[in-house]
Formats: C-alpha cells, structure tokens, sequence
C-alpha cells in the first residue's frame, strides 16, 4: 500500500481518498488530517494549488480591472455633448424650413384644385346645331356661309336683322 502511496505521490495527481476532502478545502473548510495528508503528498497538493490558481483566474476575469480614467470621461463626455450641440443647431434652421415648405406645398394644391374646377364650370359648353348634326350624320364637313354680294348684306348680317334684304 505504501508502495502504491508513493507512485500517487510522484505521478503529480490527487489520491482518490482525499479528492471530496481537497473540494472542501478549495471553498475554505479546513481539516486536521487532510492537512497533513497535504504535507505528505505532493500530488494532492499540486492538485490544490491549481485549483486555487483557477478559481482566482476565473475571480479575476470576473471583475472588472480597468477603472475609467476620470479625465477620459470627463473628455469623452464632453465631446458627445458637443456632437449633439452641433445637430441640435444644424436641426434648429432646418426646422422651420420644412414646415413652410410643407404649408406652402398644402396651399398651392388647394389652389389649382380650386382654379381647375372654376376653369371646368366656366369653359363654354358648345352645342351643335343642326347643320353640324346632319354633317356628323352624313360625315360631311359643314360648309361656311357665303360671302355677302355687297355692303348692305353685310351691314345687314351685322345688324342680325333680316327684314328688308
């Protein structure tokens, strides 16, 4: 046996008796007999040490161990105050722009709405008579009047009286 306790304490490996006593330990309960067994065994005392190394790494990479330098702050801070300044100022000319802009646009389109329904209703509504009917009927064209054969006709067709001529 004795044989068998020292290969475990060459090899570098914990003896299987003492691995739950070298758990307890990691977390901080101490025990009488497991220490001296730690005196005597290399093997589980390495075992223990490394654990102990990896719990703390482990602790380490948990917390954070870069503090912010208070002027780095103090400069970043600074500097998105100013970046939201300039687009606030930039923002500001801008705003009033756009809403002329948009009540402008508004106004013109009420406009030609209103003048486009005036020109519809006040547009002359042609009729055709019946010359231009029987001319769509028959698809001749119509034919223009005939030229006055003197100054009276004309004065008369002036006139729109047709009573003596």
């Amino acid at each position: 046996m004795k044989d068998e306790m020292e290969n475990l304490m060459t090899e570098g490996e914990p003896c299987r008796r003492y691995e739950a006593s070298l758990e307890t330990a990691l977390e901080g309960a101490a025990d009488a007999e497991l220490a001296q067994h730690l005196s005597r065994c290399a093997g589980c005392a390495a075992a223990l040490e490394r654990a102990q190394m990896t719990s703390d790494w482990f602790r380490a990479s948990r917390q954070s161990t870069a503090e912010a330098d208070s002027m780095f702050v103090a400069r970043v801070m600074s500097r998105i105050r100013g970046e939201q300044e300039v687009r606030a100022t930039a923002g500001a000319f801008w705003i009033p722009v756009q809403l002329l802009a948009s009540r402008l646009a508004l106004g013109v389109g009420m406009v030609l709405l209103v003048l486009s329904l005036y020109v519809y209703k006040s547009a002359p509504r042609q009729i055709i008579g019946q010359q231009g009917a029987r001319a769509e009927a028959t698809g001749e064209f119509p034919q223009p009047p005939a030229q006055p054969a003197d100054k009276d006709e004309v004065l008369a067709s002036l006139s729109g009286s047709h009573d003596g001529y």
